[in-house]
């Protein structure tokens, strides 16, 4: 987002792109808080969508970061004309914000590509991963997507060190709080990740409609991390590449045109929630249960229970005299 700008324009631009920070920061930490209290009251759930709890868990680590970001910028956005550039570093060390966006978007990206392996195995070779892929296995893989974004953040931190007296802006955006060497890293290992675990998932679900040798339950799966993978691609990959490009054109947008692009990243870890409700039945009923508190189903059972004990009496009355 460019700084260039002066006046009372520049300023509201960025109190619109901080209350979009916000707004979807909050609504990604409300709708990820919901889908890991699904997934983690359900054992079934638990089970099959161990490692959708894990994305669910970096995407709210995405929407700390934005509203962090929006209510801490939102404080000083008319001081930003007056202040001076900042070191790298410092950006790195006193503001709270970069850290929390680079593992909001490292971690999904790293966990997405590890769904899509997972598809593979599990479609290609079915056999082998019937008899051998179990809950361990995914939680495992699920404390990788982790481990690896824990080694990128200290990856950024060094930059952030070796780079320490390069300067940017108030802002701390992602491309420039640890220096815009890992900036150009980071945006291009996300557009290229998300490129290709797109392409792997729609490659394999491709070929099993064609084959037609998996259940409907299998097909469903498929259909859900594709969708999860195609709404990312367009959310973020596509948003990371016109940044890129801004970036090596040494062109600048303005500041609510900018703001928007990154409104996309939050965006996105916004819509799994609503991608489940729509295509998992099982996530569905239970996440109507919880709503309920299982009200209707006990007065159900309640009323069934009771009926029977009504009907029993009659029946062995009915049985008797035909005797």
């Amino acid at each position: 987002m460019s700084m260039n700008s002066t006046g009372g324009e520049v300023d509201m631009q960025f109190r619109a792109v901080f209350y979009c920070f916000s707004s979807f920061g909050s609504v990604a930490i409300l709708t990820n808080i919901i889908l890991i209290a699904v997934v983690c009251t359900n054992r079934v759930l638990r089970q099959k969508m161990i490692l959708y709890m894990f994305l669910a868990l970096a995407d709210l680590v995405n929407g700390i970061a934005y509203l962090t970001d929006g209510i801490m910028q939102l404080n000083d956005y008319f001081d930003y004309h007056q202040l001076d550039d900042i070191t790298v570093w410092d950006c790195m060390t006193t503001k709270p914000w970069p850290v929390l966006y680079f593992i909001g978007g490292q971690v999904p990206v790293v966990t997405n590509l590890l769904l899509a392996s997972e598809l593979i195995i599990a479609s290609c070779y079915p056999t082998l991963y019937r008899a051998h892929w179990r809950y361990r296995n995914k939680v495992i893989m699920g404390f990788t997507s982790w481990i690896i974004g824990a080694f990128l953040i200290a990856l950024a931190y060094v930059c952030a060190k070796l780079y320490k007296d390069h300067l940017a802006t108030p802002l701390c955006t992602s491309y420039e709080a640890a220096g815009k060497r890992y900036g150009i890293f980071h945006f291009t290992l996300l557009a290229s990740i998300y490129v290709i675990s797109t392409t792997l998932v729609g490659q394999v679900f491709r070929i099993t409609c064609r084959a037609k040798t998996l259940n409907s339950a299998e097909i469903r799966r498929q259909r859900l991390l594709l969708i999860i993978n195609v709404t990312s691609l367009l959310f973020i990959a596509v948003p990371t590449f016109f940044i890129l490009i801004e970036i090596w054109t040494n062109s600048e947008s303005s500041a609510l045109m900018g703001g928007l692009v990154y409104c996309l990243y939050a965006l996105s870890s916004t819509l799994n929630l609503p991608v489940f409700v729509i295509f998992r039945p099982d996530f569905r009923r239970h996440l109507l249960a919880l709503i309920t508190c299982n009200r209707f189903k006990k007065a159900e059972i309640t009323q069934t229970n009771s009926s029977k004990q009504k009907v029993s009496p009659a029946t062995n009355l009915t049985k008797k005299s035909g005797e």
